[in-house]
């Protein structure tokens, strides 16, 4: 009987804990209004601020002045010194210096929020009641949770903006894309994103203009700011099954999917006392082809969507895996206005024929090498605008090769060469932006156009009903490819 009662008052509890947490969210969103914690600058201290992420840009960037002419790169700057002015916040103002560093057009270049702010916002835990999705520039609902809003549907304003003015506010506070990225769009507007940089701290509903999927008519409805589940603020986990894993269709096609090049970045998602027996990616490519070889595969699709890139080696190893000859590498070039301690240590480096990815030696020649490939058979790769850095550098060099067909939609970055490698840190002196600058622009060793990013050479576009269905209509294209092959005994590079 007694212990009848301690579970009851157990729960008695709980739900007091509960509900007394719940209203404290309420009254310190109420508080939010107010601003207390948060500290004001003069236009004096933002300009300094300014002036001192200009310097760092145009010290360390190797390619600076790659998209825009230096009068432009003045106006620019002069034109986000005008619109500073006093009583404004590190929030209020990391658009404007955000928008500084996205006119650098460099993926690798990046620039973030305060500690401070982030913490001041997420402490109020909020976020809108469903999930968006970006494809082809619109914004459209994934998931309606508890709203009324119907699943598809299109969405045009949120509040007071306008979808094309939520579109282009995020073009500059996203960094590192060419048109706005849809993995971070999708990644970060449905956590904190929106609360961050359009939500009224003091307003709870907003009112949503939408179109369902397919009609022209235009419907409002209203949505209220809900506090986010213990499982939004504690993620899962990701399996290691989401960033890489080999599969086969069938006894001669298989797929190797590879989400990230990072090196050890697969060791962290295992168990802390499993780590020193658990194998690197470099293993894990290394044994995928072998598999590959065994299995006596003849088409391969290489899916590198989502890639963001990481440790060159990495591709460079793939390449060695598919190609009889290449050159990776063709040297290295820096700003002008780089420091001699840092120019001292590249000169050191490229005269031992070698470079340094994030602190790590690496035996990359600069001379075309030749291999024995473990797979000469028909290779595909998947990409689309979330492949960037290392992963187009793959694409790139197996395009300009012909060695494999590229299927999907047009990459980020840049097709002929790369500003990564050594980055050096920065923080903003008042409000404590912060960022990393690289100071290496390192040239492929390919001759393609110098358009932002890789141009399949089987333009494949998803629509919202595919997300929807999850229908893979890139890989279909590809397996449909295969099977007109079979039948005519041709491959897109015969």
């Amino acid at each position: 009987m007694e212990g009848k009662k301690l579970v009851r008052v157990r729960k008695y509890l709980l739900c007091l804990f509960y509900l007394l947490n719940l209203s404290l969210s309420w009254a310190s969103l109420d508080s939010l209004s107010t601003k207390e914690d948060v500290i004001y600058h003069t236009r004096q201290e933002l300009v300094a601020d300014l002036d001192t992420l200009v310097a760092c840009l145009e010290r360390y960037h190797p390619s600076l002045y790659a998209f825009q002419s230096q009068d432009q790169w003045q106006q620019k700057i002069e034109q986000k010194r005008v619109v500073l002015s006093d009583s404004m916040t590190a929030l209020d103002v990391y658009p404007i210096f955000a928008s500084l560093v996205h006119d650098v057009e460099c993926g690798h270049t990046a620039i973030k929020m305060s500690e401070e702010v982030v913490s001041w916002y997420e402490q109020y835990n909020m976020k809108l009641p469903m999930t968006l999705n970006l494809l082809n520039d619109t914004i459209f609902v994934l998931d309606p949770q508890d709203t009324k809003l119907p699943k598809g549907a299109i969405i045009h304003s949120i509040g007071k903006y306008h979808s094309k003015e939520i579109l282009t506010k995020l073009d500059t506070t996203i960094i590192g894309k060419d048109g706005i990225r849809e993995d971070h769009f999708n990644h970060r507007f449905s956590s904190h994103l929106f609360i961050d940089l359009f939500a009224d701290p003091c307003q709870k509903v907003y009112e949503i203009s939408y179109s369902e999927l397919g009609s022209k008519k235009l419907e409002k409805t209203t949505v209220e700011l809900c506090l986010k589940t213990w499982n939004e603020k504690h993620p899962t986990k990701q399996k290691l099954s989401d960033f890489f894993e080999y599969t086969k269709l069938d006894d001669k096609t298989a797929v190797l999917k590879i989400r990230t090049f990072k090196m050890f970045a697969l060791i962290k998602l295992e168990k802390f006392w499993m780590r020193p027996f658990c194998q690197s990616l470099e293993d894990r490519i290394k044994y995928a082809f072998r598999h590959i070889k065994h299995d006596k595969i003849e088409n391969l699709i290489l899916d590198i969507r989502e890639n963001e890139g990481g440790d060159p080696y990495l591709s460079y190893q793939i390449c060695s895996y598919v190609l009889d000859e290449f050159q990776y590498f063709r040297g290295f070039t820096v700003n002008p206005s780089l420091p001699k301690k840092f120019r001292n240590r590249m000169q050191k480096y490229d005269s031992l024929g070698r470079t340094y990815y994030y602190d790590k030696p690496r035996a990359l020649s600069f001379q075309r090498q030749k291999f024995d490939p473990i797979y000469k058979n028909n290779l595909y790769v998947l990409v689309n605008d979330g492949s960037y850095s290392t992963s187009i550098q793959l694409a790139a060099l197996l395009q300009y090769h012909k060695r494999a067909a590229i299927v999907g939609k047009n990459t980020g970055g840049i097709a002929n060469y790369c500003n990564a490698y050594h980055f050096v840190q920065y923080s903003l002196p008042n409000t404590h932006t912060s960022g990393i600058i690289p100071i290496f622009k390192v040239p492929l060793g390919v001759e393609l156009s110098d358009t932002k990013g890789i141009i399949p050479d089987y333009y494949v576009p998803n629509t919202i009903q595919d997300v929807i269905q999850e229908k893979d209509v890139q890989l279909e294209f590809i397996l449909e490819k295969i099977e007109e092959e079979r039948n005519v005994g041709e491959y897109p590079y015969d």
